[in-house]
Protein backbone atom coordinates (compact mmCIF):
# COMPACT_ATOMS: atom_id res chain seq x y z
CA UNK A 1 0.00 0.00 0.00
CA UNK A 2 1.16 3.17 -0.63
CA UNK A 3 0.02 7.00 -0.76
CA UNK A 4 -0.50 8.23 -4.36
CA UNK A 5 -3.35 10.03 -6.12
CA UNK A 6 -4.79 11.62 -3.22
CA UNK A 7 -5.60 8.42 -1.18
CA UNK A 8 -3.86 5.17 -0.48
CA UNK A 9 -3.54 2.67 -3.38
CA UNK A 10 -3.63 -1.13 -2.27
CA UNK A 11 -2.47 -3.53 -4.87
CA UNK A 12 -3.23 -7.21 -4.42
CA UNK A 13 -1.42 -10.04 -6.78
CA UNK A 14 -1.99 -14.05 -7.10
CA UNK A 15 0.30 -16.10 -7.70
CA UNK A 16 1.68 -19.68 -7.90
CA UNK A 17 4.93 -20.14 -9.11
CA UNK A 18 7.37 -19.33 -6.15
CA UNK A 19 9.87 -17.99 -9.23
CA UNK A 20 7.34 -15.05 -9.79
CA UNK A 21 9.02 -11.84 -9.83
CA UNK A 22 6.20 -10.35 -7.35
CA UNK A 23 8.16 -7.64 -5.88
CA UNK A 24 9.06 -6.29 -9.56
CA UNK A 25 5.56 -6.28 -10.42
CA UNK A 26 4.90 -4.21 -7.17
CA UNK A 27 6.91 -2.17 -8.14
CA UNK A 28 6.17 -1.55 -11.71
CA UNK A 29 2.66 -1.27 -10.57
CA UNK A 30 2.97 1.52 -8.20
CA UNK A 31 5.87 3.47 -10.57
CA UNK A 32 3.05 3.62 -13.45
CA UNK A 33 0.30 5.30 -11.17
CA UNK A 34 2.54 7.35 -9.74
CA UNK A 35 3.78 8.75 -13.41
CA UNK A 36 0.13 9.07 -14.54
CA UNK A 37 -0.65 11.07 -11.06
CA UNK A 38 2.54 13.40 -11.89
CA UNK A 39 1.50 13.92 -15.67
CA UNK A 40 -2.41 14.52 -14.82
CA UNK A 41 -2.03 16.59 -11.82
CA UNK A 42 -4.70 19.79 -11.46
CA UNK A 43 -1.90 20.16 -7.87
CA UNK A 44 1.25 20.73 -9.89
CA UNK A 45 1.99 23.55 -12.49
CA UNK A 46 4.46 21.25 -14.22
CA UNK A 47 2.26 18.80 -15.11
CA UNK A 48 1.24 17.67 -18.64
CA UNK A 49 -2.25 18.47 -17.52
CA UNK A 50 -1.40 21.90 -16.60
CA UNK A 51 0.83 23.12 -19.31
CA UNK A 52 -2.40 23.03 -21.12
CA UNK A 53 -4.08 24.61 -18.94
CA UNK A 54 -1.57 27.73 -18.30
CA UNK A 55 -1.42 28.19 -21.88
CA UNK A 56 -4.56 29.00 -23.30
CA UNK A 57 -4.43 28.96 -27.39
CA UNK A 58 -0.97 27.22 -27.84
CA UNK A 59 -0.34 23.45 -28.81
CA UNK A 60 1.10 21.42 -25.70
CA UNK A 61 3.18 18.38 -26.68
CA UNK A 62 1.91 15.14 -24.38
CA UNK A 63 2.55 12.19 -23.87
CA UNK A 64 -0.28 9.04 -25.44
CA UNK A 65 -1.34 8.20 -22.28
CA UNK A 66 -2.31 12.13 -21.12
CA UNK A 67 -3.69 12.86 -24.43
CA UNK A 68 -6.13 9.69 -24.69
CA UNK A 69 -7.65 10.84 -21.15
CA UNK A 70 -8.43 14.20 -22.62
CA UNK A 71 -10.00 12.55 -25.44
CA UNK A 72 -12.01 9.89 -23.12
CA UNK A 73 -12.99 12.95 -21.09
CA UNK A 74 -14.23 14.99 -23.74
CA UNK A 75 -16.21 12.21 -25.67
CA UNK A 76 -17.96 11.28 -22.43
CA UNK A 77 -19.00 14.81 -21.98
CA UNK A 78 -20.36 14.95 -24.95
CA UNK A 79 -22.35 11.72 -24.82
CA UNK A 80 -23.48 12.60 -21.35
CA UNK A 81 -24.56 16.01 -22.43
CA UNK A 82 -22.13 17.50 -20.20
CA UNK A 83 -23.55 15.78 -16.87
CA UNK A 84 -19.63 14.95 -17.01
CA UNK A 85 -17.60 18.17 -17.54
CA UNK A 86 -14.15 17.92 -17.09
CA UNK A 87 -13.63 21.67 -17.51
CA UNK A 88 -14.68 22.99 -13.98
CA UNK A 89 -11.47 23.57 -12.83
CA UNK A 90 -11.41 27.01 -12.04
CA UNK A 91 -14.71 26.53 -9.61
CA UNK A 92 -12.14 24.49 -7.45
CA UNK A 93 -9.73 27.33 -6.88
CA UNK A 94 -12.71 29.28 -5.47
CA UNK A 95 -13.30 26.88 -2.92
CA UNK A 96 -9.31 26.96 -2.16
CA UNK A 97 -9.29 23.26 -3.15
CA UNK A 98 -6.39 24.07 -5.89
CA UNK A 99 -3.77 26.87 -5.80
CA UNK A 100 -4.06 29.24 -8.29
CA UNK A 101 -1.09 28.26 -10.15
CA UNK A 102 -0.94 31.99 -12.84
CA UNK A 103 -4.11 30.39 -14.88
CA UNK A 104 -5.40 33.65 -14.61
CA UNK A 105 -9.36 34.59 -15.22
CA UNK A 106 -11.36 31.74 -16.46
CA UNK A 107 -14.52 30.67 -16.60
CA UNK A 108 -16.43 28.19 -14.49
CA UNK A 109 -17.11 25.51 -16.94
CA UNK A 110 -16.44 25.34 -21.05
CA UNK A 111 -17.96 23.16 -23.69
CA UNK A 112 -17.20 20.01 -25.49
CA UNK A 113 -15.04 22.37 -27.96
CA UNK A 114 -12.93 23.63 -25.10
CA UNK A 115 -9.91 20.83 -26.23
CA UNK A 116 -8.42 20.34 -29.80
CA UNK A 117 -6.27 17.79 -31.06
CA UNK A 118 -3.99 16.87 -33.27
CA UNK A 119 -0.86 14.29 -33.30
CA UNK A 120 0.82 14.24 -30.31
CA UNK A 121 -0.28 17.72 -29.39
CA UNK A 122 -3.49 19.10 -27.68
CA UNK A 123 -4.55 22.87 -27.58
CA UNK A 124 -7.14 24.46 -25.40
CA UNK A 125 -9.25 26.32 -26.95
CA UNK A 126 -11.39 27.84 -24.06
CA UNK A 127 -10.61 29.86 -21.30
CA UNK A 128 -11.51 27.39 -18.45
CA UNK A 129 -9.27 25.24 -16.30
CA UNK A 130 -9.17 21.37 -16.88
CA UNK A 131 -9.38 19.16 -14.52
CA UNK A 132 -9.29 15.06 -14.57
CA UNK A 133 -9.72 14.38 -10.85
CA UNK A 134 -13.11 12.96 -11.17
CA UNK A 135 -11.78 10.15 -13.94
CA UNK A 136 -7.72 9.86 -13.64
CA UNK A 137 -8.08 7.46 -10.59
CA UNK A 138 -9.44 4.93 -12.06
CA UNK A 139 -7.61 5.54 -15.93
CA UNK A 140 -4.69 4.98 -13.41
CA UNK A 141 -5.76 1.84 -12.35
CA UNK A 142 -6.71 0.69 -15.92
CA UNK A 143 -3.18 1.58 -16.74
CA UNK A 144 -1.50 -0.21 -13.76
CA UNK A 145 -3.25 -3.53 -14.39
CA UNK A 146 -2.61 -3.35 -17.88
CA UNK A 147 1.46 -2.91 -17.09
CA UNK A 148 0.80 -6.28 -14.93
CA UNK A 149 -0.77 -8.40 -17.46
CA UNK A 150 2.27 -7.48 -19.73
CA UNK A 151 4.28 -8.84 -17.01
CA UNK A 152 2.60 -12.38 -16.88
CA UNK A 153 0.40 -11.20 -13.70
CA UNK A 154 -3.25 -12.57 -14.40
CA UNK A 155 -4.88 -12.17 -11.30
CA UNK A 156 -4.92 -8.84 -9.37
CA UNK A 157 -7.35 -5.83 -8.15
CA UNK A 158 -6.04 -2.33 -7.17
CA UNK A 159 -8.25 -0.71 -4.69
CA UNK A 160 -7.54 3.34 -4.44
CA UNK A 161 -9.75 4.95 -1.77
CA UNK A 162 -12.57 2.85 -2.76
CA UNK A 163 -12.18 2.45 -6.49
CA UNK A 164 -11.49 -0.63 -7.22
CA UNK A 165 -10.70 -2.78 -10.21
CA UNK A 166 -10.11 -6.88 -10.51
CA UNK A 167 -8.23 -9.13 -13.35
CA UNK A 168 -8.67 -12.57 -13.91
CA UNK A 169 -10.20 -15.06 -11.46
CA UNK A 170 -9.33 -12.22 -8.70
CA UNK A 171 -12.56 -11.71 -6.41
CA UNK A 172 -12.94 -8.65 -4.29
CA UNK A 173 -15.87 -8.04 -2.07
CA UNK A 174 -17.63 -5.03 -2.50
CA UNK A 175 -18.60 -2.92 0.14
CA UNK A 176 -20.06 0.28 -0.14
CA UNK A 177 -19.04 3.18 2.26
CA UNK A 178 -22.03 3.34 4.85
CA UNK A 179 -23.18 -0.62 4.23
CA UNK A 180 -23.23 -3.03 7.22
CA UNK A 181 -21.57 -5.96 4.79
CA UNK A 182 -20.52 -6.86 1.39
CA UNK A 183 -23.62 -7.06 -1.48
CA UNK A 184 -21.38 -9.05 -3.53
CA UNK A 185 -18.08 -9.72 -5.23
CA UNK A 186 -15.99 -7.51 -8.09
CA UNK A 187 -14.88 -10.25 -11.07
CA UNK A 188 -13.02 -8.56 -14.39
CA UNK A 189 -14.81 -5.18 -14.00
CA UNK A 190 -14.53 -2.14 -12.09
CA UNK A 191 -16.53 -0.09 -9.72
CA UNK A 192 -16.41 3.24 -8.08
CA UNK A 193 -17.95 5.59 -5.47
CA UNK A 194 -18.64 9.18 -5.10
CA UNK A 195 -20.67 10.58 -2.55
CA UNK A 196 -21.62 14.31 -1.25
CA UNK A 197 -21.09 13.28 2.28
CA UNK A 198 -18.05 14.72 4.38
CA UNK A 199 -15.82 14.80 7.17
CA UNK A 200 -13.45 16.76 8.83
CA UNK A 201 -10.67 15.22 6.81
CA UNK A 202 -12.87 14.74 3.63
CA UNK A 203 -14.93 17.18 2.02
CA UNK A 204 -17.35 16.55 -0.95
CA UNK A 205 -16.31 17.81 -4.44
CA UNK A 206 -19.02 16.54 -6.67
CA UNK A 207 -20.42 19.54 -8.76
CA UNK A 208 -23.10 20.19 -10.87
CA UNK A 209 -22.54 20.48 -14.79
CA UNK A 210 -21.72 24.22 -14.05
CA UNK A 211 -19.23 24.11 -11.42
CA UNK A 212 -21.41 24.30 -8.48
CA UNK A 213 -20.68 21.97 -5.55
CA UNK A 214 -23.45 19.74 -4.70
CA UNK A 215 -24.90 20.01 -1.08
CA UNK A 216 -23.52 18.07 1.78
CA UNK A 217 -25.25 15.05 2.97
CA UNK A 218 -25.46 11.08 3.04
CA UNK A 219 -26.07 10.36 -0.73
CA UNK A 220 -23.57 8.31 -2.27
CA UNK A 221 -23.73 6.12 -5.94
CA UNK A 222 -22.14 3.65 -6.94
CA UNK A 223 -21.31 1.91 -10.18
CA UNK A 224 -19.89 -0.76 -12.04
CA UNK A 225 -18.12 -0.70 -15.61
CA UNK A 226 -15.65 -2.83 -17.78
CA UNK A 227 -13.26 0.10 -17.18
CA UNK A 228 -12.35 1.76 -13.75
CA UNK A 229 -12.27 5.14 -15.80
CA UNK A 230 -15.86 4.94 -17.31
CA UNK A 231 -16.88 3.63 -13.27
CA UNK A 232 -15.32 6.97 -11.95
CA UNK A 233 -16.44 9.22 -14.30
CA UNK A 234 -20.34 7.47 -14.45
CA UNK A 235 -20.47 8.05 -10.61
CA UNK A 236 -20.45 11.85 -11.16
CA UNK A 237 -23.49 11.36 -13.71
CA UNK A 238 -25.32 9.09 -11.47
CA UNK A 239 -24.91 12.19 -8.16
CA UNK A 240 -26.71 14.71 -10.58
CA UNK A 241 -29.58 11.99 -12.12
CA UNK A 242 -30.19 10.64 -8.63
CA UNK A 243 -28.88 6.93 -10.52
CA UNK A 244 -30.90 7.45 -13.51
CA UNK A 245 -30.19 3.39 -14.59
CA UNK A 246 -31.23 4.00 -18.65
CA UNK A 247 -28.65 6.70 -18.64
CA UNK A 248 -25.83 5.15 -17.02
CA UNK A 249 -26.60 2.08 -19.04
CA UNK A 250 -26.58 3.77 -22.64
CA UNK A 251 -23.00 5.18 -21.08
CA UNK A 252 -21.35 1.62 -20.32
CA UNK A 253 -22.35 1.36 -16.51
CA UNK A 254 -24.92 -0.21 -14.37
CA UNK A 255 -25.38 1.59 -10.88
CA UNK A 256 -24.61 -0.84 -8.36
CA UNK A 257 -26.40 1.23 -5.21
CA UNK A 258 -27.09 4.28 -4.27
CA UNK A 259 -27.96 5.60 -0.87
Amino acid sequence: MKPLLGTYVEISIEYSDETTPINDWFSQAFARIDSLQQKLSIHSATSELNQINLNPNVWIPISRESRRLLQLAMILMHKSDGLFNPTLGANLLGHGIVDDLGFGKRAPFGSVHALSFSGDKVKLNEYVIVCLDGIAKGYALDLALKSLKRLGCENASINAGGDIKAIGTRRVPIQPKFASHPIGFLQNAAIATSGTYHSESHRSRLMDEKGVIMPAGNEQWSVLAFSAWRADALTKVAAQTQGDEHLLATLGGRLLSSA
